[in-house]
């Protein structure tokens, strides 16, 4: 059975994060292969937020590092006057993700769409990059760790192929121009990729 490859689309060459987040997100593109091999029409990261970064936190398990979904955290207060500021008050809050490895840690905050369509999709990512950047901001660098945004964009339900190749062009454009690390899960048998895109201290 043909495998699921994992493409580096962009992100700073050389440095830990490309080397810690291939391996695991290498290692969620075989639990995606475990996945379809049982449910072959399925896709784990097709479902929603919640599915997918609990699939993740079980490939970082995998790949030797201490994960955890929904960890409690502090996080600075954002103001509601101006939601792209955060006040320096402190509030119980939680990470979507904590990735904890012998050499650095990261507490990612998430968000995931399905699909982006062709039509204003440089919009629609930008919107939610920026709504994720948001929530990681508010993530305390000295006691959670490097705070980390993260873009879910699965296009498993885009039925036009012709659609399916714009959005993909529109995803690793606007990664590369964003400067994000960016990576593309590519399933075997021509079925739609699901890309992760990871903006380092917003």
């Amino acid at each position: 059975m043909a495998k699921t490859k994992l493409e580096l689309v962009s992100g700073r060459p050389r440095t830990l994060e490309i080397e810690v987040w291939r391996d695991w997100l290498s290692h969620a593109a075989k639990l995606y292969d475990r996945h379809i091999a049982k449910w072959n029409d399925d896709d784990p990261f097709a479902y929603n937020e919640t599915a997918s970064v609990a699939l993740l936190a079980a490939a970082g398990s995998l790949a030797g590092h201490v994960t955890l979904a929904e960890c409690t955290t502090e996080k600075l207060t954002q103001s509601k006057k101006d939601p792209d500021k955060v006040k320096q008050r402190k509030r119980h809050g939680r990470a979507d993700l904590w990735l904890h490895t012998d050499r650095r840690h990261w507490a990612f905050e998430f968000k995931q769409r399905l699909s982006v369509g062709a039509s204003r999709a440089d919009g629609r990512l930008k919107y939610w990059m920026t709504e994720a950047q948001r929530c990681a901001r508010q993530v305390i660098e000295s006691v959670d760790g490097v705070p980390v945004a993260g873009l879910i964009v699965s296009l498993y339900f885009i039925e036009n192929d012709d659609t399916a190749e714009r959005a993909e062009t529109e995803i690793r454009q606007f990664a590369k121009e964003g400067q994000f690390y960016c990576w593309c899960l590519r399933p075997p048998d021509n079925r739609r990729p699901t890309f992760f895109l990871f903006s380092l201290r917003p």
